[in-house]
């Protein structure tokens, strides 16, 4: 029984970098120095209320490099947290 053998040939590799960080005497754990950040509206408390703008619910890129496009525009737009 137990779990499956993995594959012996993959298509995709995932590559994560695991830091650790003091911030303003806070220790910030980061997967590819992305911190995570809850939002104001909870994620479930959302779903079960139907709150279709409390949150990004785009489904993320495959590629990395669009990933990073992305982030770029949000970070060179004057209101990158700002939902319609």
């Amino acid at each position: 029984m137990g779990s499956p053998r993995p594959p012996t040939k993959y298509d995709r590799r995932i590559f994560l970098l695991n830091t650790q960080n003091k911030i303003n005497g806070f220790t910030k754990r980061a997967i590819n120095n992305v911190y995570q950040t809850l939002p104001a509206t909870p994620y479930l408390g959302s779903i079960k209320y139907g709150l279709k703008n409390a949150f990004d619910q785009k489904i993320p890129p495959e590629n990395a490099n669009a990933l990073s496009v992305e982030r770029q525009r949000q970070r060179d737009s004057p209101v990158a947290f700002a939902r319609p």
